[in-house]
């Protein structure tokens, strides 16, 4: 066995020297043909405006006495009424349980029909109570104008009222014919 050399080579070959790196590979050539243009145009990709900060705009500014500071005067949206929203969603819910429970106790009797009635009454006895919880909300609301869905509410407790007189007259029905 022989001893190891001085500076032994490694097996990828010599590594360069710190100032001597290789240069820069040639540019890539375009992938739409030589001298074709690249559909950006210029070869950047295309702008788009820039995005705004999300503030809404002042209406108002006001001076504020003594200093040389302004107040900006914002308009403030309305939130929404998130009881109004599922009085909404349950007055809904309340008709389709009604109509379901009319096909129900057509099929197969006045027992299930019956049951999936009382489920459409409990739905708008929620639609209601929800509407009524909503306008409560709204009304102290309306000087300041940060909460809205007053016609929301009104249509979730309009539709839960349908659907309770749309449940009733399938339970008449159902046992009438029973």
């Amino acid at each position: 066995m022989q001893p190891p050399a001085a500076n032994p080579v490694p097996p990828y070959g010599p590594s360069p020297s710190p100032g001597s790196y290789p240069a820069r590979p040639a540019a890539y050539p375009s992938p739409y043909g030589p001298g074709a243009p690249s559909p950006y145009g210029y070869g950047y990709p295309p702008s788009y405006p820039p995005r705004g900060t999300g503030l809404p705009r002042p209406t108002a500014v006001a001076p504020v006495a003594g200093t040389p500071f302004a107040v900006a005067l914002v308009e403030v949206r309305s939130a929404p009424n998130g009881p109004a929203a599922g009085s909404l969603v349950a007055g809904i819910a309340s008709i389709l349980v009604s109509t379901m429970s009319g096909l129900f106790a057509a099929r197969f009797g006045a027992p299930s029909g019956g049951a999936f009635a009382l489920l459409a009454a409990l739905l708008c006895a929620a639609a209601v109570g929800l509407a009524r919880i909503g306008l409560r909300r709204i009304r102290p609301a309306l000087a300041g104008a940060s909460t809205g869905g007053r016609g929301v509410a009104i249509a979730g407790q309009v539709c839960g009222l349908a659907g309770l007189a749309l449940a009733a007259l399938v339970v008449v029905v159902a046992f009438a014919f029973a």
